[in-house]
């Protein structure tokens, strides 16, 4: 995935409108920088996103679940509780650990 174009607080700044119309038509976000933090300029949306639950089925949930019953087995629970924790304590971008 491409990164987003990133720019200085002040290319922003004497830019503005140019930064905005290519935005809205490259549909791409920038990032622009600024004493050292990053900041996304991003199109939203003015409608309401659709309603996430429209198509959810309690049953076909509940029969995923079964069908994914035994898919851990033999699994050592010890070594993959141990990633796991191992994982959480790395670092994300812009995220501490």
């Amino acid at each position: 995935m491409q990164q987003p174009r990133r720019i200085t607080f002040d290319e922003f700044a004497r830019r503005l409108r140019t930064v905005f119309d290519a935005v809205q038509r490259e549909k791409k976000p920038v990032l622009v920088e600024k004493e050292g933090q990053l900041f996304r300029v991003e199109r939203e949306s003015l409608h309401e996103p659709a309603d996430i639950w429209a198509g959810y089925s309690p049953a076909r949930v509940r029969a995923g679940l079964r069908r994914s019953a035994g898919a851990f087995r033999g699994l050592d629970r010890e070594a993959f509780l141990a990633d796991v924790k191992e994982q959480r304590e790395q670092e994300s971008t812009g995220r501490p650990a």
